[in-house]
């Protein structure tokens, strides 16, 4: 019966319930979208300079400062979908419109800010002998604020500044006449209002969509590499960092609709990257190769009831071997080379979302790039 009515029925439902778009069965299969146009103007001076004193044989100071200024226009335009205009009147289901914001829906809202903070560094090295430096330095920083480009809210409020403080201590160190290579430091960063993406859905919206929030992190860490130069064209490398990160996240609603407040402390698991390197003259110019090797640990936590444990790759480890080789003629203008990327073909998940958990009741996940390879060449003039 309701059938028999054609779209009437569906028309008089969408009435009554207003906010979600209702369509009789002449619609079916027919594919419509929502859109989002935004575009950006960024401007950007800076001056800077470095002073460095020495002060006797074994120690010295550098002074560093640079003066940043940002300046930003950017606009938002939020069309009606494309079933309006077949449905006129079809209220948009993913970008609802936000009161008090209707220039963005029928025309072009336009917004301009500008920025600027002054940073710097400070580093003291004390040369203990002629193999072996100590250093200790403190250095601030500062990236510009930003338009949401998915909230014009941002417009009358955009996002403030993210601006670091970083302390470091460390030991650089030449051994065996210069071939082994060290260096190990540790480090301590803060960094107020860091910008971040989430997917958000507010009441009253019926769909997640990204949604950028800002947050307080502290991060303490150590880090050790090792270059090792067994021979005049054979070297060895070696990384690896570990790092505590505490974190805490302005107050938001989630993909499902719930209003949180991050708070987390996470820990890097084992994480470390192998080179080899190897750089012959062969025949009239000079091969060289590199073979790279990282390891990185998966040791985050994730909820069984969104995501499916199942997944393949879900939760495992990095393991990624990547080689490149490449010889170049002795007068330097030819290079041909030859290059593969996770040749071990390790299939892992990452990026993993549930922004699409309150409407289809799954989330999604991201593909790590699968084994590349290709060749090149170059020519110098």
């Amino acid at each position: 019966m309701i059938l028999g009515t054609g779209d009437f029925f569906y028309d008089q439902l969408d009435f009554f319930l207003p906010g979600t778009p209702v369509v009789g069965p002449s619609f079916a299969g027919q594919p419509w979208s929502e859109y989002y146009f935004n575009e950006g103007d960024f401007t950007n001076y800076g001056i800077y300079g470095d002073i460095d004193f020495q002060l006797n044989e074994q120690w010295s100071v550098i002074f560093g400062l640079r003066y940043s200024w940002d300046e930003k226009d950017f606009s938002w335009r939020n069309p009606p979908n494309s079933l309006n205009a077949v449905r006129p009147g079809t209220e948009d289901l993913v970008f609802v419109p936000y009161p008090g914001y209707e220039q963005a829906r029928t025309g072009t809202l336009l917004a301009s800010e500008d920025w600027s903070k002054l940073t710097g560094r400070a580093v003291v090295n004390y040369q203990i002998n002629e193999e072996l430096l100590t250093y200790l330095s403190y250095s601030t920083g500062y990236k510009s604020g930003a338009f949401d480009s998915l909230d014009p809210r941002t417009s009358d409020n955009p996002l403030q500044p993210e601006e670091s403080e970083n302390f470091e201590w460390g030991v650089r160190g030449g051994f065996l006449d210069g071939r082994l290579a060290t260096e190990f430091s540790l480090f301590y960063m803060t960094l107020d209002g860091r910008q971040r993406t989430v997917d958000s859905k507010p009441p009253g919206q019926s769909q997640a969509v990204p949604k950028v929030i800002t947050g307080d992190q502290e991060f303490t860490g150590a880090e050790i590499i090792v270059n090792w130069l067994i021979s005049d064209t054979t070297q060895l490398g070696f990384l690896t960092t570990w790092r505590e990160t505490d974190s805490e996240w302005e107050p938001f609603y989630n993909a499902t609709g719930e209003l949180v407040t991050e708070t987390s402390s996470d820990t890097t698991g084992t994480d470390y990257t192998f080179t080899f390197d190897w750089f012959p003259q062969i025949g009239r110019g000079d091969l060289a190769l590199r073979l790279e090797y990282v390891f990185s640990e998966n040791n985050d936590e994730f909820d069984p009831t969104i995501v499916n444990p199942d997944i393949p790759g879900f939760g495992d480890d990095r393991k990624l071997l990547n080689a490149r080789a490449a010889w170049t003629t002795e007068d330097g203008r030819w290079t041909f080379g030859l290059w593969g990327k996770n040749l071990l073909d390790n299939e892992v998940t990452s990026g993993i979302s549930d922004i699409s958990t309150a409407s289809f009741g799954t989330p999604f996940v991201s593909i790590d790039p699968p084994l590349t390879y290709g060749v090149e060449a170059a020519y110098n003039f």
